[in-house]
């Protein structure tokens, strides 16, 4: 059972489309890991119904903490809308280098 899945594993890693992903995943993932943390920052921490910010009391001496929470969430809307455009383009300029056009 093993063998097949290595034997699947490897031919798989020989087509095209999956380099192409594979290489734009690896230009997108930047982008995709600071949305992550900016989305977990706004809900955990800096909105005041989050778990750390329940705990904390991030309302009580946090003055500006709704300007931070709209700005980490301002970055994660950004992030968010850039990484579908960088993907389009990132996986066709790698297609094209596949096909040499």
């Amino acid at each position: 059972m093993e063998q097949r899945i290595i034997a699947l594993g490897l031919r798989i890693r020989k087509w095209s489309f999956f380099r192409i992903i594979q290489r734009t995943f690896a230009v997108l993932f930047p982008f995709i890991l600071l949305g992550s943390f900016a989305q977990v920052i706004e809900f955990s921490l800096l909105h005041p119904d989050g778990y750390l910010g329940n705990l904390i009391l991030i309302d009580k001496w946090l003055p500006h903490y709704r300007a931070a929470n709209q700005l980490f969430g301002s970055v994660y809307m950004l992030t968010a809308g850039v990484i579908a455009l960088l993907a389009a383009g990132t996986s066709a300029k790698y297609t094209a280098r596949f096909f040499k056009a």
